[in-house]
């Protein structure tokens, strides 16, 4: 989809991004850490080779703390460690403006990329040397892989493995949320398709490319699990080897029940999805 767009828009977007650069950068490296970002910064001086382990004893997947190292290698000022968060945060605005506009106008767009430059919590996250910022990003990412897949009907092999890097990207930024946002996306995406098949239109139009688009995303999520079955296995172990022993804790592993923990995590959840996924489907063009 080719942008359409002014020298005022371009004008307002590049000062969109100054504005947002500056309140992220300004008094970046002033606070000193807080314990998550010492916890976090205190494994970039592992060995490569033991990031995983180190970022999984904090129920974290591996990928931030990789830039963290990589970052710590040219300077571990405070300044440097949060650069990483700021630039994604300063990029998902950017981000958040060109899908806005791909939904509505420039202009309505300018005034949520504004409004997201402005928000409190999106400063915050942005200054801290944590994978929230990162994750926002590559969720915008995936989003915008997404919406190409979806709507681009000339580059269908390049927007799809666009659409899956975006999504393993995504998944490896945190433990559980982007697993979450996810599935609930193949869940949308499949809806869409069934809703558009019972409409009869065309079999080369509607939904086939949701449909696609969820099997790309369920690609992604399979890709994700082994790193999440070594996350949960070297966390918990880690947890239990602190409070309780090796011995207890090898233990306690091996009687651990999925199905006790699947059912805690719906019991928690259920609440709050049914309405999401009713207003979801309400959606459904």
């Amino acid at each position: 989809m080719k942008l359409r767009f002014t020298v005022g828009h371009m004008t307002a977007f590049v000062l969109l991004l100054a504005l947002a650069s500056a309140l992220r950068l300004h008094g970046l490296g002033h606070e000193s850490f807080n314990m998550d970002e010492v916890h976090q910064a205190s494994h970039y001086v592992l060995p490569w080779s033991e990031i995983p382990s180190g970022a999984a004893r904090q129920f974290q997947p591996p990928l931030d703390y990789y830039l963290g190292y990589l970052t710590a290698k040219i300077s571990d000022s405070d300044f440097a460690l949060r650069l990483p968060a700021a630039v994604f945060g300063i990029l998902s605005i950017a981000l958040l403006v060109w899908l806005g506009q791909r939904l509505s106008s420039w202009w309505e767009a300018l005034s949520i990329g504004l409004l997201a430059s402005l928000l409190p919590f999106t400063i915050y996250f942005s200054q801290e040397a944590r994978p929230y910022a990162i994750a926002v990003f590559l969720f915008l990412l995936q989003l915008w892989a997404l919406s190409e897949f979806v709507t681009n009907r000339e580059r269908y092999a390049t927007t799809g493995l666009a659409l899956l890097a975006a999504t393993v990207l995504f998944l490896h930024a945190r433990t559980l949320a982007p697993l979450i946002i996810t599935a609930n996306l193949v869940v949308i995406l499949m809806a869409t398709a069934a809703a558009t098949a019972v409409r009869k239109q065309p079999m080369n139009q509607g939904w086939r490319r949701p449909l696609a688009a969820a099997g790309i995303l369920t690609l992604g999520i399979g890709a994700y699990l082994p790193a999440l079955v070594f996350l949960a296995r070297e966390g918990f172990t880690h947890k239990l080897e602190m409070s309780l022993g090796t011995e207890l804790a090898q233990a306690l592993w091996s009687r651990l029940d999925p199905e006790a923990l699947w059912m805690s995590f719906v019991v928690q959840t259920e609440p709050l999805t049914t309405p999401i996924f009713v207003l979801l489907m309400l959606s459904l063009p």
